[in-house]
């Protein structure tokens, strides 16, 4: 999620078209947005994946429903059959220039309260990072946004050490999450690049900075408690790198921040908070948020638990309203200001959630 990609945008114009000249076919060939009987999917370009959560009790409307979807301008899209819901089914795009992509729909009626990430898989494409999948596909990082600038910096995106979020099967009990605080660019002022886990979706668009890509938040239909699980955190070594006017340090910690907010809007739409919004404070639909307060090196060679318990301002109104539980975790928190120490390592596992 880094800005660096932004910068040097027109460099790989010829796989973007976002420079293009009437010479040149435009590349672009994804989904842009998918919405049926009201809902919206989620577009995870990463996993060429829309997936779309409803209530069990919408499930049939939803699946009888037609869905309205838009690709990228000057892309089209055709269908592997004619049922949009079996399984195998894909959503065929195809740019201007010939290359495709090919979707494929996911659609949860429950949602996970644990999550071990055990599963994992590779992204289609060209990148190959790691991406935690099956039930836990509502888990995302800022990766996409790397594996963009990875060639840039002269790094092979191919492979996944190279990406600051990734597998490791030293977890609490198995596979987990490893998050490392990587080193960017001094040149374009990115000094570093922050490992995160997000409980979301990362949109990557190169209109947009990386706390705006960030969406933070996935339906949740009851109401949390707290979060819970196992981690492990080293701080990097050497200095500490600042990146802006505001001082930091002189040591690193790590962050994890969990938020419960009112997604619906006037008139039935639906919105997702950015890392942006949330941040900035600006945001009147947050009614429960929690931070952990120490983060800094763990004790020892073992896993810590965790406990995270959210604080309410009001109370949720599940009758009129709906909800969203975000959640966020990262090897330096300030690293979206590109500050913190190259080296540092948090590896998260066995995240659940506990409902009142």
């Amino acid at each position: 999620m880094k800005k660096s990609i932004f910068i040097l945008a027109c460099v790989f114009t010829g796989l973007l078209g976002s420079c293009s000249s009437e010479n040149v076919k435009s590349s672009k060939n994804y989904i842009v947005s998918f919405k049926v009987a009201g809902v919206e999917g989620e577009i995870k370009n990463d996993q060429k994946l829309v997936y779309i959560w409803t209530e069990a009790s919408n499930y049939e409307v939803l699946i009888n429903g037609s869905p309205e979807i838009t690709v990228s301008p000057g892309a089209s899209y055709s269908t592997s059959g004619d049922d949009w819901t079996v399984e195998g089914f894909k959503y065929i795009v195809t740019a201007e220039n010939g290359d495709i992509n090919s979707y494929s729909v996911q659609i949860d009626i429950t949602v996970p309260k644990k999550y071990s990430f055990e599963v994992w898989s590779l992204p289609s494409g060209t990148s190959k990072y790691d991406i935690p999948s099956g039930s836990n596909s509502r888990w995302t990082s800022g990766n996409e946004g790397i594996s963009w600038a990875l060639p840039i910096l002269k790094r092979d995106s191919k492979n996944p050490e190279n990406y600051p979020t990734r597998k490791t099967t030293g977890g609490y009990s198995g596979n987990a999450v490893l998050m490392e605080t990587v080193v960017g660019d001094m040149s374009l002022q990115k000094p570093l690049f922050s490992g995160n886990l997000i409980l979301g979706n990362f949109n990557f668009d190169l209109g947009k900075n990386e706390l705006d890509m960030t969406e933070i938040g996935r339906p949740y239909p009851s109401k949390p408690k707290k979060i819970t699980g196992y981690y492990k955190y080293k701080e990097g070594p050497g200095t500490f790198m600042n990146n802006d006017t505001i001082p930091h340090g002189p040591n690193d910690s790590c962050s994890m921040i969990v938020t419960f907010y009112r997604s619906d809007l006037p008139g039935g739409g639906d919105t997702t908070l950015t890392v942006k919004n949330r941040d900035n404070d600006n945001s009147s639909l947050i009614i429960a948020e929690t931070r952990k307060q120490n983060c800094s090196k763990t004790t020892g060679d073992g896993f810590h638990s965790f406990e995270l318990k959210l604080e309410y301002s009001e109370e949720p109104d599940f009758q009129n309203h709906r909800y969203k539980l975000g959640m966020s975790f990262a090897s330096s928190k300030d690293g979206d200001n590109f500050s913190g120490k190259i080296g540092s390592k948090l590896i998260v596992d066995e995240i659940e959630i506990i409902d009142f």
